[in-house]
């Protein structure tokens, strides 16, 4: 669900839609989609024997999702054309798994097949280990025999003996296989699995801040029916509440609501790893956590212009009869981008990333080109990621709320309306120089 969160690229898309240029960009090929299923290029049959042993560790559950569960839809989701689940437990493994959403379409047997309906390169596993995403690729890749160092039961067949996927030590945490025959083994996969929710895409502040507070979270919800939508209302609920706290006009409410900001930012990323952990990954749950951040800019907008406009004028402040017409005139301007940006990825039906627009715009920049504006913008553009952008609110808010101190609030109204002035700036050099 969760996709990266950058304020700097509300503009993006909108301007590519609304003004000439638009036609300059392709309607297929789309880079930074993250919740669609890829399918590996290459092909293969996957056997899953199920162990002897009792309890079987096939149905140990790891982060909410048993074992054999997950590697049937990590063998299916990196390209195995024909899945055979074979030995003792067979029938209550359908009967808990052939249903599964997950799986979507996948070509299962569930006892042992007549035979493969074509050749294919074979990789046989038993059902008691978990595996990263990385070890699928390298099975996937290799060439002859091999073997998952680890989990040798795990192995690509053919003639000869079977070679290490890799000597020494993994090639990176992406390629784990740990056996999850008891409560250890399964502890030590799921510690191994929350290694790797973080996203290409994620800032410095997410993955050294806000992560500490969310996967800790993520951890204990994974074990419970919560799905990355419900985690998606919630989060959003909460930006609700911080921007009817920011609306008062108070210093208790600026403090609430800048610290409910930043709480919201960091359980965002809550949605994401639940769905990266537990395969709940989808388009329309790209959609659902897009459209909740966006309510929840809107919603910010909205009531630290009320809020502010309250504080100033009680302060007698110069600008305050000014206030509502800057932050409207902000929120206008960015709602009319947002929707040409839905209306973007409706067009070209695509899923629910934004990110994806901001990278196939930045792809087509010559940053050289564009000059010192451009450039120094583009420099700085990190201040303006979610995730930077609500830590800065954060602490002026706690900053401003424990010491009743006036220039905190005054510096984030501003500093907000100034952010989406330069955002303009920034995509507006941009956008002349283009790459067809």
């Amino acid at each position: 669900m969760k996709t990266a969160r950058c304020i700097w690229a509300i503009p993006d898309s909108s301007l590519r839609l609304l003004l000439p240029w638009d036609n300059h960009l392709p309607r297929s090929g789309f880079p930074g989609c993250t919740r669609k299923v890829k399918r590996a290029p290459l092909a293969f049959r996957l056997i899953i024997r199920l162990p002897e042993t009792e309890p079987s560790p096939a149905f140990v559950r790891v982060g909410g999702v048993p074992v054999l569960l997950r590697l049937l839809i990590g063998g299916y989701r990196q390209g195995a054309e024909q899945i055979e689940v074979t030995g003792p437990g067979v029938e209550e493994a359908r009967r808990l798994f052939a249903q599964d959403r997950r799986l979507g379409g996948a070509d299962i047997s569930w006892g042992p097949a007549a035979g493969p309906r074509k050749e294919l390169p074979v990789v046989e596993t038993e059902a008691n280990v978990v595996v990263g995403g990385g070890v699928w690729e390298l099975l996937d890749k290799a060439t002859g025999p091999a073997e998952v160092p680890g989990a040798p039961l795990m192995r690509r067949l053919g003639e000869g003996k079977p070679e290490p996927l890799w000597t020494g030590e993994p090639p990176s945490k992406n390629h784990f296989a740990i056996p999850a025959s008891d409560s250890a083994g399964a502890w030590a996969a799921k510690r191994a699995i929350f290694r790797n929710v973080f996203k290409p895409t994620s800032g410095p502040v997410s993955i050294h801040f806000n992560s500490k507070l969310s996967i800790p979270v993520s951890w204990l919800l994974s074990e419970t029916p919560v799905t990355p939508n419900q985690i998606t209302v919630f989060t959003t609920l909460i930006g609700f509440v911080s921007a009817w706290a920011f609306s008062l006009g108070t210093f208790a409410g600026f403090l609430t609501g800048g610290v409910l900001f930043q709480l919201c930012a960091a359980l965002d990323r809550c949605d994401g790893e639940i769905a990266r952990s537990k395969y709940m990954d989808s388009p329309s749950g790209a959609w659902v956590d897009t459209v909740g951040d966006n309510v929840t800019y809107v919603a910010y907008l909205t009531g630290l212009t009320l809020g502010y406009a309250r504080f100033a004028g009680e302060r007698g402040n110069a600008w305050a009869p000014y206030v509502h017409a800057m932050g409207f005139g902000t929120l206008g301007l960015t709602v009319f981008l947002l929707g040409g940006m839905y209306l973007y990825l409706y067009r070209n039906k695509k899923s629910g990333t934004l990110v994806a627009v901001y990278k196939d715009f930045e792809s087509r920049v010559d940053g050289k080109k564009a000059g010192f504006v451009y450039r120094f913008l583009d420099s700085i553009k990190i201040l303006g990621k979610r995730d930077s952008w609500s830590l800065a609110i954060g602490v002026a808010a706690l900053l401003g709320g424990l010491f009743q101190a006036a220039f905190f609030y005054h510096l984030i109204f501003f500093a907000t309306v100034g952010t989406i002035v330069l955002m303009n700036i920034y995509f507006t050099v941009a956008r002349r120089n283009v790459s067809g």
